[in-house]
């Protein structure tokens, strides 16, 4: 453990119960913490009619204390798994009786990030829509990262933050975050926007039209870059590229080896009243690696080295 001075900052809170889902993102979420040099809230919510599966296993009085004794034994297993990690973060322990995604969500009104895993138990995938990451996305007022797979993130993983960019509020949000934790991660930064070209009949007219859209689409990729990377500090390594593909086709390509993918909550669809959106539902739900969802005005709390660069 640290000296405790981390507490006094923004930390990330992480939902645990149990399961293998929420136990990698609560290691993605200690890494994490290392590297920003913040405190990790490990949460664990059940409720009488739905608590976590190993929870049910584990208790031996069917009354609530016998019940909140099996979910801090259920937790303690969990937090015993994480690897030995320097600096070591502080832990806050939560056991609440609460549903998961609204205990997640009022505890993660002012912090860092609020990360989960990709699949969990009982009531967890059962509240708010479907899931707990899907609510968290839906809802929450901080980025929001759903850990997919393993091994991401962790020390000595150089593969790139990738992010989408169309020009949007959010996406241009994303992009400053990913910038953000390109740079605390020390890796390269990757910055796609697609370009889909829908098919037609008629290749010529595809042919007379298409260097207007590639120009276009470059420069909407240049003006992102502008944007979103102003006060980047000049160490971040960049690469950005237009793909001609459909967005969720290319995030999800790029996710393939990154060892995270950054998406705004919303873009320029037709459908702004959605609060994903479809391509981050689609990246949400089958991206290779963890991903973070970014709101369209998100102000970071963030204080780093690079405080001079992120106000």
């Amino acid at each position: 453990m640290t000296d405790g001075s981390s507490l006094a900052l923004p930390g990330i809170v992480v939902g645990v119960d149990g399961s293998p889902g929420s136990v990698e993102a609560l290691r993605w979420a200690w890494h994490t913490a290392a590297m920003h040099r913040r405190s990790v809230t490990a949460m664990l919510a059940w409720t009488a009619d739905g608590q976590p599966r190993l929870v049910h296993r584990q208790v031996h009085t069917a009354d609530r204390d016998g019940l909140t004794a099996a979910a801090a034994a259920v937790l303690e297993t969990a937090l015993g798994r994480l690897p030995a990690c320097d600096p070591s973060p502080d832990i806050v322990r939560r056991v609440v009786h609460e549903p998961a995604p609204l205990a997640l969500l009022a505890a993660s009104k002012h912090a860092l990030m609020l990360v989960v895993g990709s699949r969990e138990h009982g009531l967890l995938h059962r509240s708010l829509g479907g899931t707990v990451g899907r609510a968290v996305v839906d809802h929450g007022e901080v980025p929001a990262v759903v850990v997919r797979g393993r091994g991401f993130g962790v020390p000595g993983d150089r593969r790139p933050v990738a992010v989408g960019v169309d020009g949007s509020p959010s996406s241009l949000a994303a992009l400053r975050w990913a910038a953000r934790e390109a740079t605390y991660r020390d890796v390269p930064l990757r910055v796609v926007h697609a370009l889909a070209v829908a098919s037609t009949p008629y290749p010529d007219f595809l042919a007379s039209v298409g260097r207007a859209l590639v120009d276009h689409a470059n420069d909407v990729l240049d003006d992102a870059l502008a944007t979103g990377l102003r006060d980047a500090p000049p160490q971040l390594c960049v690469s950005s590229e237009v793909v001609v593909d459909s967005a969720a086709r290319a995030l999800l390509l790029e996710s393939t080896t990154s060892q995270l993918l950054v998406v705004g909550a919303r873009g320029h669809g037709g459908f702004a009243e959605l609060l994903l959106g479809s391509v981050g539902d689609q990246c949400v739900q089958h991206a290779v690696c963890p991903v973070a969802v970014i709101r369209p005005h998100y102000s970071s709390p963030y204080s780093s080295p690079y405080s001079s660069y992120y106000n």
